[in-house]
């Protein structure tokens, strides 16, 4: 029986350590997060990224930085850091680069899903308070 190829090979990430999945706040799994997303940018992508999304001065997205990674691999990323403190969320909210930005919103959503109703609550509040962040109608189409 042959051997079933990866969806999306672009994806693949060296597995190094990641004990990230069992934990919630660690300044590790931030620099992890963020080493992912690195290992994966594509130059040639982000120049058209940076283009589609207006982000030169005066435009809407002025001052958004783009890796240039599909949503796809963002998406394989955020699964591996679902337990994300909200503290280390922020960070990546804060921050000006689009896919750090969306694979925040993306463990978001995980955590939402596996929450009970005061987990929920935390998590609305959490991403209310962050909509001066969530700037781009891309952060906010994909949820």
């Amino acid at each position: 029986m042959p051997k079933q190829k990866e969806k999306n090979p672009a994806c693949n990430l060296n597995p190094q350590n990641h004990r990230a999945n069992n934990v919630s706040n660690n300044k590790n799994t931030l620099s992890a997060i963020k080493e992912d997303l690195l290992k994966l940018k594509n130059p040639q992508q982000a120049k058209i990224l940076q283009r589609f999304f207006k982000t030169k001065k005066g435009e809407y997205g002025e001052g958004d930085i783009f890796l240039g990674i599909k949503v796809p691999c963002q998406r394989k990323i955020s699964k591996k850091y679902p337990l994300l403190s909200l503290e280390n969320l922020q960070k990546l909210l804060s921050g000006n680069i689009h896919e750090e930005q969306l694979t925040a919103l993306f463990i978001l959503i995980i955590q939402y899903k596996k929450s009970d109703e005061s987990g929920k609550r935390k998590i609305v509040d959490f991403y209310l308070s962050n909509t001066k962040n969530i700037n781009n109608w891309d952060l906010v189409d994909r949820l």
